[in-house]
């Protein structure tokens, strides 16, 4: 029974360690705010 326990902590710990560098992982790379089109007033000669 030692050894269920053993092996379903490592099972957690392993889920906790992937799932946490999954989430640094999609916190560093965000996709850029879309680029807002500005208005260029027209230039009359």
């Amino acid at each position: 029974m030692h050894w269920l326990f053993t092996g379903l902590l490592v099972g957690v710990s392993g889920a906790t360690a992937v799932y946490t560098l999954w989430l640094v992982r999609r916190l560093f790379t965000t996709a850029p705010a879309p680029a807002v089109p500005t208005e260029q007033p027209e230039v009359t000669p």
